[in-house]
């Protein structure tokens, strides 16, 4: 079987719906499939801007074709040659489009359905904007009834990452149940093993970065607006006056708002306390992991939530709120806890309580893995994707 991923961004371009796309293209490669992703030039809002990214080349194995991107924004990537792309790879025998708010995502399923009469699953990703950016509500509200229902009613098959979402499209879309699957992210537990990691290389970690605090609460994700790290700079304001011994470490690239952050944290007094780390190697990433006490997440915008279950697969408990895809990866008091949408003030609690609580916390984080390694690992989730793949090709 040969697959073909249709993407408005891929690698070098970091978020979770390009990691879910690498992932997956490797773990399928592994498998024996025949595996292509077609994608576009867009260095945008990813913290490459500016980087020129060759038109075709191999990463890891996996062949990436790019058509050149004239135009970008979050979702919007213009790029007239998509469709020449496409019609390249005329051989495939099932499409993977990603991205139910893409026009990249339009412009592949009219070529596929139209021209090349091939099947397309539909990997929606995020389906709703952030609830900090309400004013393109309205026009969310039309472009899911209008254009959304054209992708989704034209693919064979539709791939949500959480039941929220999965509902949203069957109820207001009025899509057939049968059609829609939920299939959640997987991650490497080999890779994101705290087995993996040596005292040595945690000490080394430590030093590097200066980190001389004894409590490490944890930040992944892209420095953008909708992640609402804000929040979480609140929060530990609240967590450092009880816990001097405690760090916040921010991790990811930065998406403009860096110096507003930096701004903030000098405001609230935390600049012993709170460290921007910038955009690091998986092996560091997991190094951090390992050397942190809780990972934490106010997100406004998430499908999934693939950082925290990164964490929960290096046995370190996540606090979190009840929104969206997250709801379904923290089991509440079982591998971490969750809070109100937005509550920094319960947020800090939770993290002062398992900062306080070390046996307590070591038990959230064994079970926190336990529960990765039986409903998420990056094996489980190949297994449910290959499935869904030779379903279509059957009908």
């Amino acid at each position: 079987m040969k697959i073909v991923h249709v993407i408005n961004r891929f690698l070098p371009n970091i978020g979770g719906a390009e990691l879910y796309v690498y992932r997956l293209s490797k773990k399928l490669i592994e498998r024996g499939y025949e595996n292509c992703v077609v994608t576009t030039t867009s260095t945008k809002f990813r913290g490459i801007e500016g980087a020129k990214l060759p038109r075709s080349e191999i990463i890891d194995g996996i062949k990436v074709l790019r058509a050149p991107a004239y135009l970008s924004g979050p979702s919007l990537v213009l790029s007239p040659l998509i469709h020449q792309l496409v019609r390249e790879v005329d051989d495939a025998d099932i499409y993977n489009v990603h991205g139910l708010l893409s026009n990249i995502s339009i412009e592949a399923v009219y070529e596929i359905k139209g021209r090349l009469k091939k099947p397309v699953v539909l990997t929606t990703h995020d389906i709703k904007v952030a609830e900090n950016l309400t004013i393109y509500m309205p026009l969310w509200k039309l472009y899911i009834r209008t254009l959304g229902y054209y992708l989704v009613k034209e693919s064979d098959t539709i791939v949500c990452q959480n039941p929220e979402d999965a509902s949203y499209i069957i109820k207001t879309l009025k899509i057939p149940p049968t059609k829609v699957h939920v299939l959640p992210c997987g991650v490497d537990t080999e890779f994101f093993n705290p087995l993996r990691v040596t005292e040595e290389e945690k000490e080394s970690f430590i030093q590097k970065m200066g980190i001389d605090c004894k409590k490490v609460v944890l930040f992944v994700g892209r420095l953008e607006a909708r992640k609402r790290i804000d929040l979480l700079l609140l929060a530990m304001k609240l967590v450092v006056k009880r816990r001097t011994d405690a760090i916040l470490l921010i991790v990811g690239p930065d998406q403009g708002i860096l110096s507003q952050l930096v701004a903030l944290s000098k405001k609230l007094g935390l600049d012993k306390h709170v460290k921007f780390c910038g955009k690091l190697t998986d092996q560091e990433l997991r190094i951090t992991y390992a050397i942190s006490d809780v990972s934490v997440s106010l997100s406004a915008q998430e499908a999934f939530g693939l950082t925290l279950i990164e964490s929960m697969a290096m046995e370190r408990p996540v606090v979190s709120h009840r929104w969206k895809g997250i709801q379904y990866v923290v089991v509440d008091g079982v591998n971490g806890f969750l809070v109100n949408p937005f509550d920094y003030k319960d947020l800090a609690k939770k993290v002062l309580h398992l900062l306080e609580n070390d046996s307590y916390r070591v038990s959230l984080g064994r079970k926190a893995r336990e529960y990765v390694l039986n409903n998420f690992s990056l094996d489980v989730m190949v297994d449910r994707i290959i499935h869904v793949y030779n379903s279509v090709l059957r009908r």
